[in-house]
């Protein structure tokens, strides 16, 4: 019996200690959770992410009767407190810290729940990248800023101005083709902003004469009249890609297609400096194809210019009696 009662006494002892020990480890748990939150309210991030883990590590393995509410509260606060410190960091523009502590806020989030902190970050983080990769355009940065800008678009695929800095980067980059698949996509984007798509169709347009311009020098005339021909269907307005396609149409005899564009030309630019240049082209086209009276009509136009007279002369004294 004396053991027993040694025993007893012993274990009697032990569970007041034990819940005293409880008693203090939740109440040091409530004290960090809410010096964590002042910490918060002051910016103070860092050490309010170290007192609020702190309280929720003590509070997971107490049993006090509070325990089960601290517990909770720290986890509805953790997320909130990397979002918080990762929204800072993007502003000072700490990207690469700030997207690791988005990242984190967004795992422990889903982990404690919290839909409304995992929205916040899928909301921004797009931004921080889209901040960054702008920060690396602007710093000819091209290939980092690709890179960033495609992290973006993985979360916001449908945004017209970020394909538009995808575009302009990879221009920058040299990469031609990259740039005219971004530029096409928001032509073809539905919802695409206004802007965006004026934007992408001036850039494919002067991307497409260049090539074809530089087609030009070398002569390879059926690529003048394709590249021309992109170019003004991205932009009607510009009479040089109408008169390329005019020129390479004319030297592959396709008299229809030079015809057609220099009949543009005309009526766009009655008063062209080069007026004389457009009707010589035209009456050409129209004498490759058969129409003697067409031609005449251009021919005739140019009789008093001394660049053309000697030839228009001949042209009508043999082509229009």
């Amino acid at each position: 019996m004396k053991i027993l009662k040694s025993l007893f006494v012993t274990a009697f002892f032990a569970s007041l200690s034990f819940g005293y020990l409880n008693a203090q480890d939740i109440n040091e748990a409530i004290e960090l959770y809410n010096g964590g939150v002042k910490a918060f309210q002051e910016s103070q991030y860092s050490k309010a992410i170290a007192d609020v883990e702190k309280a929720l590590q003590i509070a997971s393995a107490a049993q006090d009767e509070q325990a089960p509410t601290v517990k909770t509260n720290c986890e509805k606060l953790i997320p909130q407190l990397y979002f918080s410190q990762g929204k800072q960091q993007i502003i000072d523009k700490q990207y690469a810290e700030g997207i690791i502590t988005l990242d984190k806020a967004k795992t422990l989030a889903e982990k404690y729940n919290e839909a409304d902190v995992t929205a916040s970050v899928n909301d921004l983080l797009p931004q921080a990248y889209t901040m960054k990769g702008s920060d690396e355009a602007a710093a000819n940065k091209p290939a980092e800023a690709i890179a960033s800008f495609n992290k973006a678009l993985e979360y916001d695929k449908a945004n017209s101005t970020l394909y538009l800095r995808l575009g302009l980067a990879q221009e920058q980059a040299k990469d031609e083709a990259g740039a005219i698949a971004s530029f096409d996509k928001i032509v073809a984007m539905e919802g695409a902003k206004p802007g965006d798509v004026n934007n992408a169709k001036k850039k494919l347009s002067v991307t497409y004469l260049k090539r074809a311009v530089a087609s030009q020098r070398t002569k390879k005339w059926a690529d003048v009249v394709a590249d021309a021909e992109k170019a003004a269907s991205y932009d009607d307005k510009n009479m040089q890609t109408q008169r390329l396609i005019g020129t390479a149409a004319s030297e592959l005899k396709k008299w229809d297609v030079a015809i057609a564009a220099y009949e543009t030309v005309v009526a766009a630019e009655p008063n062209a400096k080069d007026k004389s240049t457009n009707a010589y082209r035209l009456a050409t086209a129209y004498e490759g194809k058969g129409n003697k009276a067409k031609a005449c009509e251009y021919y005739k136009q140019i009789v008093a210019d001394p660049n053309y007279k000697a030839f228009a002369e001949a042209k009508v004294k043999t082509l229009c009696q």
